[in-house]
Parts: structure tokens; C-alpha cells; sequence
């Protein structure tokens, strides 16, 4: 143990010395960034919805809605131009037909368009309805996702974990192998076993320390259980994997190759995580499966569940399993 804290006293130097520590602490600052200017702005964003002289006294109750600001133009020919420089989000007007309104928009805005058409629609039939129309209320089970950062957050820790743990690590790792710093620890008294341990422990404790700051900076509510256990366990089997890739690939630039081919394969349930697809199974035993489920629950402050722990599990496995390999494959054959 005294062999371990020894390196890492030696990991904290390198850290402040080196370029590690702008990385750390970039990363935080740019998702805050993200989430106080971007991600606000998206989710205060009203829709500017553009009439012909005054809102015609059907729409009326509508669009003094928050989400909307009107925006009067004299005709319907100043109001299409404003609609071409973005200044507007649509038009609306009546028809030549009774009752008959018209929305117009951009194409490259369809799919929120139709959802913008969808609400008035479904509000005029309340509104205006005369008779009991049966209609279909939302009911969802859980807690419910109000804004956008709840549902990013989760991608942004991840990535975090991922940046700090497996490609900065690995890169370092391998460059103490090709400098022969590696060399240097192994013939001290210090064992392959404390190198191990010291990396575990630092990136666990550097990926902990990014993480919580995030959450600060951007003043996120979460269930710190789920968050200290899934952000640490997603630690141990990424710079597992960093300490596998780093001591076996033979060059510096085949470990950054593989340790990115790694990268992008995780971030694979990321990206895919709400389609369905025959394989898709397949993705549950990447880390990053189990990491996103369980940082979700944290950041919807969900009460912990037994059922979190096999998720857990699956990475403490994949841990155990990397060392168990590397280790063996290291006692046979050690060429630093």
C-alpha cells in the first residue's frame, strides 16, 4: 500500500506538470457553458409566429399563450419575406373557407411545424368544441423528463469519463512504456500490482472530482448514490481497459488507435440508445449500457432500486476480467 501511495504522489506531479489537469478541468467548464447558455436559451425559446395585421379573434386565446410571440405584418407578402430571413418560426392565416387556417413555415422546419399545427389544433377543439369529444390525456410512469439538460447530462459525464479514463490514459501509459518510465517503477521495489492500483485509484479520482464539479457548475440535482457508484465503477473498467490497451499495444500510436476504436464503440449506446435494432442487445454489455441507465436515474433523482445492481455488476465483472487477463498475459511476457 505505501508502494501505491508513493505513486501516487508521482501521478498528482505528472498531473500538475503536464497538460492533464487543463483537460480535467476544461471539460466541466464547457459543458456549463453548454448548459447555462445553449441548453437555457433552447429551453426558454419562444415561438414567433407571424399574423396578418390584427390575431384573428379565433386564434386569439391561443397565441397570448407564453410559448408564442406574435408579430403583426401589414400583409401576407411581408410577412412570407420575414419568414424567408428566419425572423419569424411561421405564418398563420386565414383561408378563403370558413374556419380554415393556414400555417405556413420552412420545410427544413417540418417536424416542429407539424408539432406547433398539432397543439393548436388540438387546443382549438378544446376551446371551441360544443360537444364531448373523447380525447386521449399523457400519463407517464416515473418521473417525468421536463427540459432538455436532464436528458444531456447524462451524455456529458459519460463523456467525461471516457475522455479522462481511456483516452488520456492510455496515451499516458503508453508513453511511460515507449520512455522506459515504466521500466524504472518495476525495477524500484514497487510491483506490477501498486502500478495498477495507483492508475485505478487516480483516474477514479479524478473522474469522481470532473464529474461532481459539473454537476456543481451547472447546478444539477442528482441521487448521489447512483452517481457516485455508476461514475466509479465507469472509472475502474475504462482505465482497466486503458492499462490493457497502453502496456500490450507495441507503439505509442497503435495504443491511441485502439484506445480510440474503443471510444467510438462505446459511445455506441449513446447514439443508439432509442432505436431498435436485431442486434441491439449486443450493445448491453458495453460499459457505457449500464452507465448511461444508471446516470439517468441519478440526474432524475430516482430512489435507488435493486434492480440497478446488476448493472453494476456487469462492470465490476468486466473490470476483475481485464486485470485478470492483463495480468496473466504480462507474467508470461513483460517487455518494457
Amino acid at each position: 500500500m505505501r508502494r501505491s501511495l508513493v505513486l501516487l504522489q508521482k501521478e498528482l506531479l505528472d498531473f500538475l506538470s503536464g497538460k492533464a489537469w487543463i483537460i480535467a478541468l476544461l471539460l466541466p467548464l464547457f459543458i456549463t457553458f453548454l448548459f447555462t447558455m445553449v441548453y437555457r436559451e433552447s429551453e426558454q425559446q419562444q415561438f414567433r409566429i407571424g399574423t396578418v395585421k390584427n390575431p384573428d379573434p379565433i386564434l386569439k386565446p391561443l397565441l397570448i399563450a407564453s410559448d408564442f410571440e406574435t408579430v403583426q405584418y401589414p400583409n401576407l407578402k411581408n410577412a412570407q419575406e420575414a419568414l424567408e430571413k428566419d425572423e419569424i418560426d411561421g405564418v398563420i392565416y386565414r383561408q378563403k373557407s370558413l374556419n380554415r387556417y393556414t400555417f405556413m413555415a420552412k420545410g427544413s422546419n417540418m417536424a416542429q411545424s407539424a408539432t406547433i399545427v398539432t397543439a393548436l389544433n388540438a387546443a382549438l377543439i378544446r376551446i371551441y368544441s360544443k360537444e364531448s369529444i373523447p380525447h386521449i390525456e399523457l400519463k407517464t410512469t416515473g418521473p417525468a423528463v421536463q427540459n432538455i439538460s436532464s436528458l444531456a447530462l447524462p451524455l456529458w459525464l459519460i463523456q467525461i469519463i471516457l475522455t479522462t479514463c481511456l483516452l488520456q490514459s492510455t496515451a499516458t501509459i503508453a508513453e511511460e512504456k515507449a520512455k522506459h518510465t515504466l521500466h524504472a517503477i518495476l525495477v524500484s521495489p514497487a510491483k506490477l500490482s501498486d502500478y495498477f492500483t495507483a492508475k485505478i485509484l487516480w483516474n477514479t479520482m479524478i473522474g469522481l472530482a470532473s464529474v461532481l464539479l459539473t454537476t456543481w457548475l451547472t447546478r444539477s440535482y442528482y441521487n448521489p448514490v447512483y452517481l457516485i457508484s455508476f461514475t466509479a465503477l465507469g472509472c475502474l473498467v475504462y482505465t482497466s481497459a486503458a492499462l490493457f490497451i497502453g502496456l500490450l499495444s507495441p507503439q505509442l500510436l497503435l495504443a491511441r488507435t485502439f484506445s480510440t476504436v474503443l471510444y467510438l464503440i462505446s459511445a455506441l449506446p449513446l447514439m443508439l440508445k432509442n432505436t431498435r435494432l436485431a442486434w441491439g442487445d449486443l450493445l448491453n454489455f458495453l460499459p457505457t449500457f449500464s452507465m448511461i441507465q444508471g446516470l439517468e436515474r441519478a440526474v432524475l433523482q430516482q430512489p435507488w432500486q435493486v434492480s440497478s445492481l446488476p448493472l453494476l455488476a456487469i462492470m465490476a465483472v468486466e473490470t476483475v476480467l481485464l486485470l485478470t487477463i492483463l495480468s496473466a498475459v504480462l507474467k508470461k511476457n513483460i517487455d518494457f
